[in-house]
């Protein structure tokens, strides 16, 4: 998990609050959705972790890129894997840019 927070402070902050837009317009579809309460993961940099909580059972990770290639998407699901928890099932959010 050290490596994933290694990578995020790379990021332009741009790219983070890309990110954070995604993370928060996913909250929004799933309360709208299935109801309750969703976060962003506000500590997902210093402890690791998925993006979105309030799901239990489910490890949900966000992604925002402008093109999904298939080696991206190996990538991601891997980082979605490794950062779900013993019992939560992980998931894969992506959203292509324009």
């Amino acid at each position: 998990m050290a490596i994933v927070a290694r990578e995020y402070r790379k990021m332009s902050r741009a790219s983070r609050q890309k990110g954070q837009r995604g993370e928060r317009e996913v909250c929004k579809i799933l309360a709208e959705k299935l109801g309750g309460e969703f976060k962003r993961n506000l500590m997902q940099t210093a402890e690791g972790g998925f993006d979105v909580l309030g799901l239990p059972g489910w490890s949900i990770e966000c992604k925002r890129y402008a093109v999904d290639k298939p080696a991206d998407i190996k990538r991601f699901w891997l980082q979605a894997c490794e950062q779900s928890e013993p019992g939560e099932q992980p998931v894969l959010i992506l959203k292509q840019d324009r």
